[in-house]
Formats: C-alpha cells, sequence, structure tokens
C-alpha cells in the first residue's frame, strides 16, 4: 500500500489504489512505512506475473521520492549506504511527500480507513 499512495498523490491517478483496496485482504496490517523506511517491491511484478505497476512506473516514483527528499532518501538506500535491501526506500513518508502536510495528513487518512487494522510507528510522526 506505500507506494499506491505515494503514486496516487503523486499522479492524482487512484485507479492503481482503487483496485489494491477493493482486493486487499481484510485482515491485513496496514502500513505506510517503518522504521526501515517505505517499502516498495510490493507492487511490481513478480515470478513472471505483472505487477500494480511495471519496472519504470517503479523507478519513476522512487526518483521523485529521492527529490521530494531533497536527495536525503539516495544516500540513505541501496550501495549508497552499505544497506542490501533494495526492496524499501530509506526516507520518512513526511519527507516522501515534501514534507507537504496536507498530503502526509491525506496518506495517514486513506491508511486508517484502508481495510485492515492501520498500524503506527512513532517514527511516522515528525
Amino acid at each position: 500500500m506505500p507506494p499506491l499512495v505515494l503514486h496516487s498523490i503523486f499522479s492524482k491517478d487512484f485507479s492503481a489504489l482503487a483496485k489494491w483496496l477493493k482486493i486487499s485482504p481484510r485482515n491485513c496490517i496496514t502500513v505506510l512505512d517503518t522504521h526501515d523506511g517505505i517499502g516498495i517491491i510490493d507492487v511490481g511484478p513478480m515470478a513472471g506475473k505483472a505487477g500494480l505497476f511495471n519496472e519504470n512506473e517503479i523507478d519513476h516514483l522512487v526518483e521523485k521520492i529521492h527529490n521530494n527528499s531533497q536527495g536525503q532518501s539516495r544516500l540513505a538506500t541501496g550501495a549508497a549506504a552499505s544497506n542490501v535491501d533494495l526492496y524499501q526506500v530509506n526516507c520518512t513518508y513526511y519527507d516522501a511527500l515534501a514534507q507537504n502536510n496536507f498530503y502526509y495528513l491525506l496518506a495517514r487518512a486513506i491508511r486508517f480507513f484502508a481495510p485492515g487494522t492501520p498500524q503506527v510507528y512513532y517514527s511516522s510522526f515528525v
């Protein structure tokens, strides 16, 4: 869900998020970010099956996050940070949204009202 919400806010296209909300498990934990950052891999192609996003869309999303965080996430993610976890971007959700208060509250509201149980990390509160 984390990349779906970001993509929806950035592109103003909520169709992928709406699709996910229709098919998502009702007993899941809804998370936007964790102490490790923002998970990205779940929306991509896997085991030869198409994902909700293609590789180009994922790359574009990650670059947008890096730009919005003024490059801080790029320094803290992957090889740049001697981090072997390439499945997430090490960034707060607030920074990923360019510290836009409205978008941040919108993202949190989506998470709280999505099916499942919302998980809140104290690090999510900037």
